[in-house]
């Protein structure tokens, strides 16, 4: 028989050998001198390789559950006694087991580094993508810094959540999950400072308290919105006419809710009256019975035929007859 041939018999009889032992309800289990994890508790299947006839039993013995896994990116130590004592509660007695194994596996579990760049990017695209602002308008500045985050391996997913006021303005907080393989990892809490430049009414002459705004005291000026509290006007025609309740310091930003219509008709003041309909139009005067700013309607005194009218204020001194 030529060589090559005699040593392919060897082999083949060498492996039907061993077929033959297993066939006989023999298990072999081979441990690692170390291993990679990446669960939170390993079993025997991630740390040895099994041999057995009987599938099922390999399997049984593949997820039996051993210790808890070392922290990502970490090492422990185990040891032999604490397999075979594993082994003996699970009923696998070395009468019909080989257990290859040294005296001490290190374990180590596989990680991976979440950086902060990272963080940061999904933070970012999240604002801009959920703000109510013109991307072109936000400044995104001081961003929370976690430095890297060590993780389980596997997929990773960013879960984030807004938790400031719904104007995305000013130093906003955001709740950050970290997922892997679908299993929350680690949550931590981020924020960052959204700046949004705007086009605001601004006064450039001082405006007293209860006194009409003039065109002349107010201009455009493009402002961070977020460093002001309340509302601002793009619109210096939605300003000027308007009465200022407070005082207003050049360069102070114009807010709506400190502004209110002037009154322009005073109680029991003299003024013109218009009634019209499709037709005719009749001028005469009355007798404001109360204060009135524009579009307000007043109740007005006719001297002639002393009767009370329903009047809406027009302009100064001026209201037309409601019919």
């Amino acid at each position: 028989m030529p060589e090559r041939a005699k040593i392919i018999t060897a082999l083949l009889l060498a492996l039907a050998s061993a077929t033959s032992a297993l066939a006989d309800g023999e298990i072999l289990v081979k441990v690692s001198q170390q291993a990679s994890v990446r669960s939170p508790a390993f079993t025997l299947g991630e740390i040895s390789v099994i041999e057995a006839a009987d599938e099922s039993m390999a399997a049984q013995l593949g997820n039996m559950r051993l210790a808890v896994s070392p922290m990502p990116g970490s090492w422990r130590e185990l040891e032999r006694e604490v397999i075979l004592s594993q082994l003996q509660m699970h009923g696998f007695g070395t009468s019909r087991l080989n257990l290859e194994c040294p005296d001490v596996i290190r374990i180590y579990r596989e990680s991976q580094t979440i950086e902060q760049s990272l963080l940061e990017r999904r933070l970012r695209d999240f604002i801009v993508g959920n703000a109510p602002w013109d991307p072109r308008d936000m400044e995104i500045t001081s961003v929370t810094r976690t430095g890297d985050i060590v993780l389980p391996a596997g997929e990773l997913t960013v879960n984030i959540q807004h938790r400031g006021s719904a104007n995305y303005l000013g130093p906003t907080p955001f709740t950050v999950e970290l997922v892997v393989d679908g299993q929350s990892a680690q949550q931590i809490m981020m924020q960052a400072q959204i700046s949004v430049y705007r086009e605001a009414v601004v006064a450039v002459n001082p405006v007293p308290a209860r006194s009409i705004i003039d065109l002349s005291d107010i201009e455009l000026r493009k402002i961070d919105i977020s460093t002001v509290r309340g509302k601002t006007l793009d619109s210096v025609d939605d300003v000027a006419g308007m009465c200022s309740t407070v005082f207003v310091q050049p360069g102070q930003v114009i807010i709506a809710r400190n502004l209110t219509k002037p009154i322009l008709v005073r109680r029991n003041e003299t003024i013109s009256l218009i009634a019209s309909k499709p037709g005719f139009v009749i001028r005469t005067t009355g007798i404001a019975q109360s204060d009135g700013r524009r579009g307000e309607v007043i109740r007005v005194l006719n001297p002639s035929s002393r009767k009370i009218l329903e009047a809406e204020v027009t302009g100064p001194q001026r209201a037309r007859v409601i019919f």
